[in-house]
């Protein structure tokens, strides 16, 4: 129930900043803009939408995310740290058809991880292997404040460049740009 409420307030701040106002950055804004608010029904959500009605709303739109990225990054290895369930698997499938699924990888286009599954040595594998095209999805940054205090440490690791606190999950992109942090609703 407070994390509701905490979610909702968040939600609420946040409505300024939501759609890209403010960004100076033209790549940043793209990836606010036309990835993470894109509200044009892409041309699977009908039929996913169909497969999965069991789906709850806050369920419904990480799957919706992860379709988004996944048809951003374009990514050929999708490696998931944390398990993901049926449905975030056939929307991530949907948003990239070459994307594939593994539990471990050389050179992963995607990483998505679980926040609650910290250890220095998981975030050290993955900016190992991360590319400048490798994106790095945490899912549950707000849960507590322990899984806070390691997205933090994340967001400001050199290794990384710009990151996203979209409250539900945070995505960091390891390329050599100048260090931003947003805060943003999707």
């Amino acid at each position: 129930m407070l994390y509701s409420i905490r979610r909702i307030a968040t939600r609420i701040l946040r409505i300024p900043r939501s759609r890209g106002f403010g960004v100076q950055s033209p790549s940043a804004y793209r990836f606010i803009r036309y990835v993470l608010n894109e509200r044009y029904p892409y041309y699977a959500y009908d039929n996913l939408r169909q497969r999965f009605p069991h789906l709850g709303k806050q369920q419904r739109r990480i799957c919706e995310l992860y379709f988004r990225l996944a048809n951003y990054a374009q990514a050929e290895e999708w490696w998931e740290i944390s398990p993901s369930n049926v449905a975030e698997q056939a929307y991530i499938s949907a948003g990239c058809q070459k994307s594939r699924l593994t539990k471990d990888s050389i050179h992963p286009g995607v990483i998505c991880m679980d926040a609650e599954a910290y250890a220095a040595s998981v975030f050290d594998s993955c900016s190992e292997k991360a590319t400048k095209d490798t994106l790095l999805i945490i899912v549950g940054i707000h849960r507590n404040c322990r899984c806070y205090q390691f997205w933090r440490q994340m967001a400001q690791d050199n290794r990384t460049s710009l990151s996203f606190d979209l409250f539900d999950c945070g995505i960091l992109f390891f390329d050599n740009r100048t260090k931003q942090h947003y805060k943003v609703n999707y």
